[in-house]
């Protein structure tokens, strides 16, 4: 069914649903052969390597969130790369107030992200 980071985005969907969070998906993986339909997402608003969620935290703030996939139990790398212009997004996003920029490498690590923001 769904394999590698689509997996972790997933499961950590279904752990927001559960705890009754509200959030979003930018459909930056969204596949289509159109050009026509290429730009008008581009022209309307789809820009590239914005975070995958975008999440309401519960105590106001707003988590931006960029899921990789998990990494591998011998060695850290798993050929999952953090983008420049991720890094660039994120740099930007976490000079603003109230809200957060992080990259989560598996579901866990993504709702330890959002527990330990939650707690302080």
């Amino acid at each position: 069914m769904y394999k590698n980071e689509d997996l972790e985005q997933y499961n950590l969907v279904k752990w927001l649903e559960i705890n009754k969070y509200k959030f979003t998906a930018i459909p930056n993986s969204t596949y289509t052969k159109s050009w026509k339909q290429k730009k008008k997402n581009y022209d309307l608003w789809l820009r590239p390597w914005m975070s995958d969620l975008i999440i309401i935290l519960k105590r106001k703030n707003i988590l931006f969130l960029e899921m990789k996939k998990q990494k591998w139990i011998r060695w850290w790398l798993n050929g999952s790369k953090v983008s420049e212009n991720q890094i660039k997004w994120q740099k930007s996003i976490n000079e603003c107030i109230w809200v957060q920029y992080e990259i989560a490498h598996w579901y866990k690590e993504a709702i330890d992200i959002i527990k330990k923001i939650e707690e302080n």
